[in-house]
């Protein structure tokens, strides 16, 4: 029996990387790699000011600063599993952080954040100029000018810390709900949370839309076999069939062709001699012509223009009489008989 050696080592090797991926993510130091980029995006390496290309699967280590321009976005990656994912939009000026529970530093500009596996007892934080801002498993906006900063989450809680005058963060958090968002002044206390416009958060919820770039995703406690193309696994085992007690499924029965009935060709005239000897058709006739109209089915009798009964004649009304048509005026009193009546 021949086997694909071929496609046996493709989904071996697969398998390897995930468990691989999944692994070594532990042992491995932290690094943020670029999962896409679209337009003018520079990079500039730690303890470098020369600007370098940027290109997919390319690693930023701490200190690296990224500025994009106009029309142009990164996507950045923060595990080897591509769940916890930032994208820097266009005018935009980030620095890789790394430093504890601040990841990347915005010092102008917005950053989609989407987090989908952050470690039990760990956070993921924005650090802007003014304040900063977190979650621990979230999806949220984070806009800022150097003098403002302002959050607007689309999924999740996210919590807001603001700045002191000497660089440290202030110890109070505020809350941030999903459809809400808050503003903070530089060395301030965060506003009061205000509900998102429905127009802007539908321009949030589509700029975040695709951010997670992830290829193969794996849930917590998820099989990795799962996301392994189904084709490639059913020709694997059919192309090993026998080599390790693997059984095909049976295959269903094909199913069986429907009989055409016969036909019978007739000739047409002695089909219908045949009728004509039975008498149906005769007794039908007879059944007909002796069939009586009901005396609805009579039509009413309808009268010509000329045969029409004459109206009958109006009656005369009798003469008036000659005193109704007289009119009496009313007699009008002198004035001086009306007062008399009056002061009586």
């Amino acid at each position: 029996m021949r086997f694909d050696i071929k496609k046996i080592l493709i989904l071996l090797v697969y398998i390897a990387s995930v468990i691989w991926g999944g692994c070594s993510s532990h042992a491995a130091e932290e690094a943020v790699v670029v999962i896409s980029y679209a337009g003018d995006v520079k990079v500039i390496p730690p303890s470098s000011t020369e600007k370098v290309a940027c290109k997919p699967g390319m690693i930023l280590k701490e200190g690296t600063r990224v500025v994009t321009g106009k029309e142009s976005y990164l996507k950045i990656a923060f595990d080897r599993s591509e769940r916890n994912v930032v994208k820097i939009e266009e005018n935009s000026e980030v620095v890789i952080k790394l430093d504890g529970d601040d990841k990347i530093e915005l010092v102008d500009g917005k950053v989609f954040a989407s987090l989908q596996d952050i470690k039990k007892g760990e956070t993921f934080r924005i650090r802007t100029p003014c304040a900063t801002c977190g979650a621990r498993g979230t999806g949220w906006l984070t806009e800022t000018d150097g003098s403002t900063m302002n959050v607007s989450v689309y999924e999740g809680t996210v919590f807001v810390r603001g700045m002191n005058k000497d660089g440290t963060v202030m110890e109070k958090e505020y809350l941030v709900k999903e459809g809400f968002q808050r503003k903070v002044n530089i060395f301030k206390r965060p506003e009061k949370p205000i509900k998102i416009p429905e127009r802007k958060f539908t321009q949030i919820k589509d700029g975040a839309r695709g951010i997670v770039g992830v290829r193969h995703p794996a849930k917590e406690g998820a099989n990795p076999l799962v996301d392994v193309p189904r084709e490639l696994i059913t020709e694997v085992i059919k192309d090993t069939e026998g080599l390790i007690g693997l059984r095909r499924e049976p295959e269903e029965p094909a199913l069986k062709e429907i009989e055409k009935p016969e036909v019978i060709e007739v000739d047409r005239t002695e089909l219908i001699e045949r009728i004509e000897s039975s008498g149906a058709v005769t007794d039908k006739l007879e059944r007909i012509e002796t069939f009586e109209k009901p005396e609805f089915f009579e039509r009413p009798e309808v009268f010509g223009r000329d045969e029409r009964p004459e109206k009958p004649e109006r009656p005369e009304m009798p003469p008036r009489d000659e005193r109704f048509n007289k009119i009496e005026r009313p007699r009008v009193l002198d004035s001086n008989l009306r007062d008399k009546i009056n002061t009586r």
